[in-house]
């Protein structure tokens, strides 16, 4: 790569970032409601405690946070659930290995 090439790149990176940052008027708020942690294990659990844990330590960030326990199916109910959620950043998955890579490839797509 040529130094005029990496000065390029540079330049049209710094530039993208700058028309990046200006604010979308289209778009509301985000924090407009609470966000609904749905974990996919009974409460008391491992997954559950850490689930609550990490919904302390966002609050002063994100604001309210409501945790909602999905037990059975291995997990795969409550992240079927999530998928099937409305895509607007407002439904979060506390999910594990089990439920995120390993009964997704053993089971294919849940319906």
């Amino acid at each position: 790569m040529r130094r005029r090439d990496v000065l390029a790149l540079g330049l049209s990176s710094l530039s993208l970032s700058a028309l990046g940052s200006l604010p979308a008027f289209a778009q509301g708020r985000y924090l407009e409601q609470p966000i609904r942690l749905v974990v996919p294990r009974a409460a008391g659990g491992v997954v559950d405690v850490v689930a609550r844990l990490w919904a302390e330590q966002v609050k002063s960030q994100l604001g309210n946070v409501v945790i909602e326990n999905q037990g059975g199916g291995g997990g795969i109910i409550a992240a079927a659930a999530v998928a099937r959620a409305k895509p607007d950043g407002y439904t979060l998955l506390a999910g594990t290995t089990s439920e995120l890579v390993i009964s997704p490839v053993i089971m294919g797509t849940p319906s």
